[in-house]
């Protein structure tokens, strides 16, 4: 029984990215790409901080991550008046098409992933992964 349930959840993340990687191919996005341009379409006028924060990821590698997706012509950052080390984010026209199109590929995961699974058994999964997410902060204090 050790560790059951966790092999799955790595499978299922590294066949996601698998899966990502190839239908952006042409994108030239990397996987910490996605996550950057996906949660400034859906928080608009995020710091970059807010990111690293929101998914446990180092500042250093938001920032990087940001210019490139700058470069790119898919967001924009602008600094913030007090604080000229530290940004806010916003998608372009080019960057919120771009995110929509990474939304759709994951709706596909999700639906290829619980193809065959009942709305309860999901609710239920849902619940107790977010039971065991809320448990897993205490290994933070170990």
């Amino acid at each position: 029984m050790r560790n059951s349930f966790l092999h799955p959840i790595f499978h299922i993340n590294k066949r996601r990215t698998h899966y990502l990687k190839k239908m952006l191919a042409d994108s030239q996005l990397t996987g910490s790409m996605y996550l950057v341009l996906t949660h400034v379409s859906e928080h608009r006028g995020s710091s970059q901080d807010d990111i690293a924060n929101s998914h446990d990821i180092d500042k250093a590698t938001i920032a990087r991550e940001a210019r490139k997706l700058e470069d790119m012509g898919l967001i924009k950052r602008t600094s913030v008046p007090d604080n000229r080390r530290q940004y806010t984010l916003e998608t372009t026209k080019k960057g919120e098409e771009m995110a929509e199109r990474i939304n759709r590929y994951d709706e596909k995961v999700i639906e290829v992933i619980t193809s065959g699974i009942s709305k309860e058994d999901l609710k239920k999964l849902s619940e107790l992964m977010e039971k065991m997410d809320k448990n897993s902060e205490a290994l933070e204090n170990i």
